[in-house]
């Protein structure tokens, strides 16, 4: 574990997951404070709530599925690009780009486990690694948030996810 643990690779996965939680979290738990906040009414806010469920799930579907045909980096990167965009979308057309954001949320769960596999010579462990950062993002996206209580993190923090995505290979590791 720890040969893995200090691997570059895993390092920056471990970074685009944290990152990716915690867009996922801030934006999920203040769901209908920040719709609402946006000017549409609580009716809207609490339907978009619902709505975010399948959007979820179908990003987890779509994207693991195009993985299937662009291979897993290749989507992943892909979908941390669209969530730039989703983010910048916030602005002019809310529902939309929470919806996105909330797919690409999903896709980052439905990538993983097959991006470890495929990276790491003990794909499980990396894997089970890879999730601890699950619960630490599930402490520290809503102090994230508390302190900066802006979309606009969203946007900051979409980019900076982008930008760690791409510079992950796919090159096997073996642990020694």
């Amino acid at each position: 574990a720890l040969a893995l643990i200090k691997n570059k690779s895993w390092q920056k996965l471990s970074a685009v997951f944290f990152l990716n939680i915690c867009v996922g979290i801030i934006l999920l738990s203040n769901l209908v404070n920040l719709t609402t906040n946006a000017g549409f009414d609580i009716e809207v806010a609490i339907t978009l709530v619902g709505i975010s469920g399948i959007f979820n799930g179908a990003g987890r579907i779509i994207f693991a599925s195009a993985a299937d045909y662009f291979g897993r980096l290749r989507t992943l990167k892909t979908a941390f690009l669209l969530q730039i965009f989703c983010a910048g979308l916030l602005f002019f057309n809310w529902q939309i780009g929470v919806l996105g954001i909330i797919s690409i949320y999903g896709a980052g769960f439905a990538l993983m486990p097959g991006i470890c596999k495929e990276i790491f010579d003990d794909g499980t462990s990396a894997y089970s690694l890879l999730l601890s950062w699950w619960g630490i993002a599930g402490i520290f996206a809503p102090l994230i948030f508390l302190n900066f209580p802006h979309i606009e993190i969203l946007i900051l923090t979409s980019c900076i996810i982008f930008i760690i995505s791409l510079t992950i290979r796919d090159t096997n590791f073996k642990a020694a």
